[in-house]
């Protein structure tokens, strides 16, 4: 993605990036974005246990402490802050219920 936020601001061209990278090149790029935010733009990331009955050498106790650990309000607070510092805003966003 580098290469192209590189060549995209060489061209004076759009380009579609995610933000973490665009930010950490920022100060080297001559384009800004245009749009950031959009129903259409979000990239959900979700978690989901596979079902062990269903499927062999699973091991459902890890996936369960890594998808409570995941959901606590702690690790929550620290993706919403991941970035400000480096970046001065986050990179993850928490979609609420």
């Amino acid at each position: 993605m580098g290469t192209s936020l590189t060549q995209a601001s060489e061209m004076q061209a759009y380009i579609l990036t995610d933000k973490g990278t665009f930010l950490s090149m920022e100060k080297n790029l001559d384009i800004k974005i245009l749009l950031e935010k959009g129903e259409d733009m979000k990239n959900t990331y979700s978690l989901i246990a596979v079902n062990p009955e269903k499927h062999e050498g699973i091991n459902s106790q890890g996936a369960n402490a890594f998808i409570q650990w995941m959901t606590k309000a702690e690790t929550l607070e620290l993706i919403r802050e991941y970035g400000k510092t480096q970046y001065g805003e986050p990179l993850f966003y928490i979609l609420e219920d």
